[in-house]
């Protein structure tokens, strides 16, 4: 399995399931027979959100703890703007992008894990800012969810 964290100035790029299992993840997928970790996380970004990236390093991986399967984590970047929507409805039920904090409270303990033990700066989130405004939940937040 491999784990795209997908950074632009918009923020990091996350997805809510649609199982809840957990209910939000960045973008993941198998890597196929003869693919490589970095083309499998621009396929999989590429299928489940419609975005064109470029993969970058690889800055972790762990033995899921209820698989038991290996996950890497690797960066990646938009080459062609930052427009996503859902492109796999079985998978998930909303993309869009958040800022570090927002990640860290949506995905507790994967943003240091998956930037290893140097924090998330290591993956690239110190730059990264949300398209939220500041201190507000409010539902003007651009979310992007096919109807």
């Amino acid at each position: 399995m491999v784990a795209a964290i997908v950074i632009s100035d918009q923020g990091v790029l996350v997805g809510r399931r649609q199982d809840g299992e957990p209910p939000w993840t960045f973008i993941a997928g198998e890597i196929e027979p003869g693919e490589s970790p970095a083309d499998a996380a621009v396929r999989e970004v590429r299928e489940e959100t419609g975005l064109l990236v470029r993969a970058g390093r690889i800055v972790g991986r762990r033995v899921h703890p209820a698989t038991g399967r290996t996950m890497i984590y690797m960066t990646a970047q938009p080459t062609h703007g930052t427009h996503v929507f859902v492109g796999d409805e079985r998978e998930l039920a909303e993309v869009r992008w958040v800022g570090p904090a927002e990640a860290d409270e949506l995905l507790p303990g994967h943003v240091r894990a998956s930037a290893g033990s140097r924090g998330p700066r290591a993956a690239g989130l110190s730059g990264a800012r949300s398209s939220r405004p500041p201190d507000s939940r409010s539902s003007q937040v651009p979310t992007y969810v096919r109807a």
